[in-house]
């Protein structure tokens, strides 16, 4: 997966906007959440929706959308999507690219539990104006997780592409995670899983980096030029437990 591939979707996605149009189809997307039964497909036009608070999602669920069409833009500080899910529940998601305005401490989407499918979706921070970039990651798996991640793109995230925390074990598959302002792939806690030919370059931080007792397995992943380590482990901050490669 080159870079020139995958450029960010940018200020194009604006070029067109309609902000009032935008915010009712992000409204309407909202009430579409809240209302779907569990297992619900939810089918999102190849549009802007624009939304103003976190899309709150507690049951398995499908989104899917058009690559490089379907947009869902959230407000300055606030997270897209917040979604809890019990271990026997599922989240799809599909075709979609979120967009934060501005940056935030938590991940732009957070997952929590359950099992996750997240298939040709695109992250990014977009910078505002006199607005900072905080420390936030792109996407958050923890909890009991696992399912897979393939075929994404996470760039010029306010710090890491991808966080995974607590005991998450998701297989995370031919993700390209570069020019992030942090790092492309972390690892904390007792998380594990897999990191199979994920392109995690041209970061601010490493490439992947290991923290606490997380044991994920590594295989064929790219780590270049990035302005820190390529893989990095960070044990439990003790003189002489960290490595790099």
């Amino acid at each position: 997966m080159k870079d020139q591939d995958q450029a960010p979707l940018g200020q194009n996605v604006f070029h067109y906007s309609r902000p009032e149009y935008e915010q009712a189809l992000g409204d309407q997307l909202r009430r579409k959440i809240q209302d779907a039964p569990p297992g619900a497909v939810i089918e999102l036009k190849p549009l802007v929706h624009r939304i103003s608070e976190p899309l709150m999602i507690e049951r398995p669920l499908m989104l899917t959308g058009t690559p490089e069409k379907t947009v869902v833009v959230s407000s300055a500080f606030q997270q897209a999507m917040i979604c809890q899910l019990k271990a026997d529940e599922r989240l799809v998601l599909r075709g979609l690219a979120l967009i934060r305005l501005g940056g935030l401490f938590n991940g732009m989407v957070e997952v929590s539990g359950g099992e996750v499918d997240i298939t040709h979706c695109r992250f990014f921070d977009l910078p505002q104006p006199n607005v900072d970039r905080f420390h936030g990651c792109a996407l958050r798996l923890s909890g009991a997780l696992t399912g897979t991640v393939a075929d994404c793109v996470v760039t010029e995230a306010a710090y890491n592409a991808i966080e995974v925390r607590g005991s998450a074990q998701p297989r995370l598959w031919r993700n390209l995670l570069y020019k992030n302002a942090g790092s492309g792939l972390v690892y904390y806690n007792e998380a594990g899983g897999s990191a199979v030919e994920n392109n995690c370059s041209k970061n601010g931080g490493h490439g992947i980096l290991l923290c606490n007792r997380a044991h994920p397995t590594l295989e064929n992943n790219i780590c270049e030029q990035n302005k820190k380590d390529g893989i990095a482990y960070q044990c439990d901050g003790s003189a002489g437990s960290d490595f790099a490669f």
